[in-house]
């Protein structure tokens, strides 16, 4: 073999064994930290979900924990017995009469919570009853209400209301994360202290729902009194002097929203009488007796509806009716209202005459 020969043959081996020594290195080196940065980036996003499960598991047991502290008990019957004493000594608080609390079935959640449902009867007035359910959400312990109904009673109830009030508890059983729960429960009832669920702290801010008399029957104003009249033989004549001729009135301006604004409510008691309408906007309007109304002057106000007068002419807005949805005040379609608004003319026009006697 020619020295030429050997050097070329140095030369394949020496590369084929610097080939073969690459793949070792490749598979061996660097193939293998590529897995362990791989596995490095996998064990470290892991870490990170663990991390923020961990996080939010505090969270929870923490919120458990709050909750604990606003629980009857972790017994449902105990739970249930605790909940019907403390709701009917609260209503007998306020004045509310033959206060009934009565207990629904309770199906457990498959969290383990265990809700329980009940219902509230009692008869009192408005005052007493806005009073009860302000202080109902304060409890320190939980009692969330579903529903509210209340029914005027009738003339031998007076101003009494029967209240129906759905709601329910919950009772809160002890769980894995927080083996301890039983100790968490509420504090003995002597240790109460009163917790603000509502928008408003003191109870004055809700107290004045009760002064609007809402539920009370509608009773028409008084007739005015009859005018005195005078013993007089003889009276001076009253000379009428022809009115001059006056220019039409100007065109009524009715409300610029008629069309989509409804009389949502009527207000007619002895001291006031007023009306609410409302627009597309929710917003809501009153106006009371003697103010402007849909371009003429709100004179009466009826269960059946609203009176307005404009240039002696009288209209009537129906109730829940839209405001262009008025018509001609006529006795044959209300006659009640016709009745009652006739009389009171004749009333305010007695009195001008009398007032003029009176001063000549």
């Amino acid at each position: 073999m020619s020295r030429r020969e050997k050097i070329l043959l140095g030369l394949v081996v020496g590369t084929l064994v610097l080939g073969f020594g690459l793949k070792v290195f490749r598979s061996q080196v660097l193939d293998r930290l590529e897995r362990m940065d791989r596995g490095i980036v996998a064990r470290e996003a892991e870490i990170r979900k663990i991390n923020t499960q961990k996080s939010f598991l505090r969270g929870q047991r923490a919120l458990w924990y709050e909750m604990s502290a606003q629980t009857l008990s972790t017994d449902v019957a105990e739970s249930r017995v605790k909940l019907l004493f403390e709701l009917t000594a609260l209503a007998k608080q306020h004045g509310l009469e033959n206060p009934s609390v009565t207990p629904s079935d309770a199906r457990p959640f498959l969290s383990g919570l265990v809700p329980l449902p009940i219902t509230i009867d009692a008869t009192g007035t408005l005052f007493q009853i806005v009073s009860f359910l302000h202080a109902l959400h304060t409890q320190p312990f939980m009692v969330e209400t579903r529903s509210v109904r209340l029914v005027p009673g009738g003339e031998k109830e007076g101003a009494k209301i029967r209240l129906t009030v759905k709601g329910e508890s919950i009772v809160l059983p002890p769980h894995k994360l927080a083996p301890d729960v039983r100790t968490l429960v509420m504090k003995p009832r002597e240790q109460w202290s009163p917790t603000t669920r509502t928008a408003f702290v003191e109870p004055a801010k809700y107290l004045a729902i009760a002064e609007k008399h809402i539920f009370e029957r509608y009773k028409a104003p008084p007739p005015p009194p009859p005018p005195k009249v005078e013993n007089k033989e003889e009276r001076p004549e009253v000379i009428v002097k022809k009115e001059e001729e006056r220019p039409p009135p100007p065109s009524r301006k009715f409300h610029p929203a008629r069309t989509s604004t409804r009389l949502t409510a009527l207000i007619g008691t002895p001291d006031r009488q007023e009306v609410v309408i409302t627009g597309t906007d929710k917003k809501r309007t009153i106006v009371k007796v003697g103010e402007e109304f849909d371009g003429g002057t709100l004179v009466f106000v009826h269960p059946e509806g609203a009176v307005v007068v404009y240039n002696d002419e009288k209209d009537f807005y129906p109730a829940g009716k839209l405001l262009s949805e008025m018509k001609i005040l006529t006795e044959d379609e209300n006659p009640e209202v016709f009745s009652i608004v006739s009389r009171m003319e004749k009333a305010a026009e007695d009195e001008k005459v009398a007032a003029r006697d009176k001063g000549s």
